[in-house]
């Protein structure tokens, strides 16, 4: 980047400085001089996280009007990075490398299922109360797909806000009822012997089930 003719600007925000340097038009890089792209680098002095650097390239032409709009959608794009897919990686969701590749559709399929569930969550996160009371009271977003799975085999449950009051509030259990009696089978007792070799030697073991 030496030697390079770089505009330089200035631009303050409520957390603190953003120093920006642009150019147009320069080689992706050695290999490929003939690929032209623009290239921008900021440095953010946070009064609260200290210094950071970052730098993006994009085919958008870059001025001192639009080189500030560029770094909040570039950073914007990296915090989609950290909190998006960490979050579907790792907090249930099950995302997996694999999604979105093979030939059959399948892999598609479990990604746009994935996608559909977290819209539906990020929709209840900003206009539903109750669904945020119980992943508060579950204490995470793991913990409660766990415990709706576990209400779900167990109970009928007439709409989404009593799964979720019931998650938040706790309910009472019913007993666990059978339809009919149960009598005991009776099972004969059976011996057999488990033969083990170690070389020349073995080992007889003898069972016995009732």
């Amino acid at each position: 980047m030496q030697g390079l003719d770089f505009e330089e600007l200035t631009i303050k925000e409520k957390k603190g400085e953003l120093n920006i340097r642009f150019i147009n038009a320069v080689p992706l890089n050695d290999t490929h001089a003939d690929l032209q792209v623009n290239f921008f680098e900021c440095w953010i002095n946070d009064s609260k996280q200290g210094k950071k650097h970052f730098t993006c390239i994009t085919d958008l032409p870059i001025n001192a009007n639009n080189a500030y709009e560029l770094i909040r959608g570039a950073r914007a794009r990296w915090k989609i990075e950290n909190e998006t897919f960490n979050t579907l990686k790792n907090q249930g969701y099950e995302f997996e490398h694999n999604f979105g590749h093979g030939h059959q559709h399948l892999c598609h399929l479990f990604a746009y299922l994935m996608m559909l569930a977290f819209l539906i969550d990020q929709v209840q996160q900003h206009c539903y109360s109750m669904f945020l009371a119980a992943v508060k009271k579950a204490g995470s977003r793991s913990s409660l797909w766990m415990l709706m799975q576990a209400v779900f085999v167990s109970y009928f449950i007439d709409s989404w806000q009593d799964l979720y009051h019931s998650i938040t509030c706790g309910f009472k259990g019913a007993r666990l009822t059978l339809k009919v009696p149960f009598e005991p089978l009776s099972v004969e007792i059976l011996n057999f012997k488990l033969n083990i070799n170690f070389g020349k030697e073995s080992l007889r073991y003898p069972f016995a089930f009732k």
